[in-house]
């Protein structure tokens, strides 16, 4: 496959005008981690939450990167072998299951929200 030849911004934008969600992934990975690549989250970036790795240390994350404490955080297990699926898990607060109603947790919208 061809890599993207399309920026971040207008990506994101892209998104949004098609409804969908973005949430960009283990941002604190060293290695291809946005944060370690970059520095900070992007100005201009749009998305509905950040993904940190399963066994961060968001505290510490959150010390590095003051901007992240008002955002929406969630954990998945990121996994690609079966025994560690579900390791680590987001808890959605929401009226029903759905795309909308998951949004607008990650956008506390309405009472819905994210539970760590």
């Amino acid at each position: 496959t061809a890599p993207l030849k399309i920026g971040y911004t207008e990506l994101s934008e892209w998104v949004v005008s098609q409804g969908g969600i973005i949430v960009p992934a283990h941002i604190d990975r060293p290695v291809n981690g946005l944060l370690m690549q970059m520095g900070k989250i992007p100005d201009g970036l749009k998305y509905d939450a950040l993904e940190i790795s399963a066994f961060s240390n968001a505290g510490m994350l959150i010390e590095e990167h003051p901007i992240i404490a008002t955002k929406t955080i969630i954990r998945s297990s990121d996994s690609h072998v079966l025994k560690t699926i579900g390791n680590s898990s987001t808890i959605f607060s929401v009226e029903s299951l759905s795309f909308d109603e998951i949004k607008w947790a990650m956008n506390k919208k309405d009472g819905r929200s994210v539970i760590h």
